[in-house]
């Protein structure tokens, strides 16, 4: 019995003395790679369902997670679906910059044939400065420092660029491109004081080409106005001209008139009355009067009119062959500003 009650003490000390069992662990918390490859499924079958941004949003924590260059296709691949062809074709370029073909011989093929036709869908504009580390923005969204390592590209249509750097004048750039068109443009960027120097020479320039161009109107204003006044000087010769010459002819004709008149009265026998031949000598005085008025009228119309014409070509030969007036207007440079004295002899 107390061997029994031995044994039982024993046993109950030994097991009392026994550690407790380990309590079960955790598991292991997956890798980076792990919870890229599980995000990846989880953006694939986002993606097969349609819903771009949620898949887009899994592939990106995919790459945070685990940066492969394997995942640039799939996110390629989603913005190529959401139409932003610009990010498509940049995860296209990188994957097949960084998978080899043998690696993944479809998708490399695949993404090859995406870069030929999303490089003519896009615009681009290569831009060469004197200035480095100028801030180079494209409507309102940095694309880098200059100098520029690739061309910037664009979304066809109408793009605002600016070049700018502390100090110096800020270039704006505005452009308005096709789709595979590419355009180069050189920006000079200058220190903002010669810039306001710059300014002020073109104000000066600007005043002076618009003071010319004002004198450049009065002068050929004037010179229309002189064209017409000779032009109907001419014609108003001409016209009187015309008239003085066939009044005069008339007055010829009404002479004549007189002198046969006259001589109806000469020629009259001894034997006719006065009152016979009286009205031969009425309308011979009235044919007589009306030829002396028509010479002296026809006379002086015709030399006026010889006067108007006169003036009239006198004024045109002066025209063509005149000196011009002395003109003055500022002159610019880039350093001074004067006057210019602009005249033709």
């Amino acid at each position: 019995m107390h061997a029994s009650l031995l044994r039982v003490i024993l046993v109950a000390s030994l097991s009392w003395a026994a550690p407790p069992r380990a309590a079960a662990q955790p598991a292991p918390a997956p890798s980076p790679k792990e919870r890229a490859q599980a995000l990846l499924v989880e953006g694939n079958d986002l993606l097969s369902q349609g819903r771009y941004l949620d898949a887009l949003a899994a592939f990106r924590r995919a790459f945070e997670a685990f940066p492969s260059p394997m995942l640039h296709f799939p996110l390629a691949q989603t913005y190529h679906e959401l139409g932003r062809p610009l990010d498509a074709l940049d995860h296209y370029e990188r994957f097949v910059r960084s998978v080899t073909q043998k690696d993944s011989p479809a998708q490399w093929a695949l993404a090859h044939q995406r870069i030929f036709a999303l490089q003519g869908a896009i615009a681009r504009l290569e831009i060469q400065t004197n200035v480095v580390e100028a801030e180079v923005t494209v409507d309102g969204r940095s694309v880098g420092m200059t100098p520029l390592d690739q061309p910037i590209r664009f979304l066809p249509g109408a793009h605002v660029v600016i070049v700018a750097r502390p100090r110096y004048e800020r270039a704006i750039i505005e452009v308005n491109l096709r789709a595979g068109e590419a355009l180069s443009r050189r920006v000079e960027l200058v220190l903002e004081e010669e810039a306001v120097k710059r300014r002020a020479a073109a104000l000066l320039e600007a005043q002076r080409r618009a003071a010319q161009e004002r004198l450049q109107r009065a002068a050929e204003a004037e010179r229309r106005r002189q064209q017409r006044t000779r032009r109907l000087l001419r014609t108003s010769g001409w016209l009187t001209l015309g008239v003085g010459l066939t009044t005069a002819t008339l007055g010829g004709c009404f002479g004549l008139l007189a002198r046969s008149e006259y001589s109806a009265v000469a020629d009259a026998g001894r034997d006719q009355l006065w009152r016979d031949v009286s009205p031969n000598y009425d309308r011979g005085e009235t044919y007589r009067q009306v030829f002396f008025y028509g010479l002296g009228i026809g006379g002086a119309l015709a030399i006026g009119g010889g006067v108007l014409m006169a003036l009239g070509y006198r004024g045109e030969r002066r025209s063509r062959a005149g000196p011009q007036p002395l003109t003055a207007l500022p002159a610019v440079g880039t350093r001074e500003a004067g006057v210019l004295v602009v005249g033709r002899f």
